[in-house]
């Protein structure tokens, strides 16, 4: 077998437990050219328009409908948001008035809840959310709770796939 720990398991099996608290790094990122990136935890997100739990979805908006305080699964997130959910599709996951909490930029696996955001009808774009159940070569393939069903999206019509990473129930 392989000592994967080396000289650190002696050294810690002889120290007291207080010793092997991390500490920092032995270099700074800067030294190597790389500028931290940094975004404000205090700044509020944008709340975008409304995602249906439908199939249709909901046609979308890129103008804030208003600004939330960034909540913490989101600290640090480039482009982090947040949509309300218009119908009961995905309950009893998400209720109608539900705040979803997106992080746009972390990858997607199957079983993650999902907004989507479609191409609609000209230049329209539409949202919904649902659960991922696989990314095929041609499609994607959704899952809704209300009523049960599974469906189909063309990849084609697929604008974007971004993880919701928590919710906030309404009143």
């Amino acid at each position: 077998p392989v000592d994967i720990l080396g000289d650190w398991a002696e050294a810690a099996a002889a120290s007291p437990a207080a010793d092997l608290t991390p500490s920092a790094p032995p270099f700074k990122l800067e030294a190597f050219g790389a500028k931290p990136m940094r975004v404000d935890d205090k700044e509020q997100i944008p709340v975008y328009a409304s995602a249906q739990g439908g199939p249709d979805g909901t046609l979308l908006t890129y103008d804030p409908i208003e600004y939330v305080d960034r909540p913490e699964p989101l600290f640090g997130v480039r482009g982090a948001f947040a949509m309300y959910v218009v119908n009961d599709s995905m309950e009893p996951k998400y209720s109608q008035g539900a705040l979803l909490l997106v992080h746009p930029t972390r990858p997607v696996r199957r079983g993650d809840f999902v907004l989507i955001v479609k191409r609609s009808v000209g230049d329209e774009h539409s949202a919904l959310v649902k659960q991922l159940v696989r990314i095929g070569e041609e499609e994607l393939v959704l899952r809704q709770f209300n009523p049960p069903d599974e469906f189909e999206i063309p990849r084609e019509n697929v604008l974007g796939i971004h993880l919701v990473v928590g919710s906030f129930e309404s009143r």
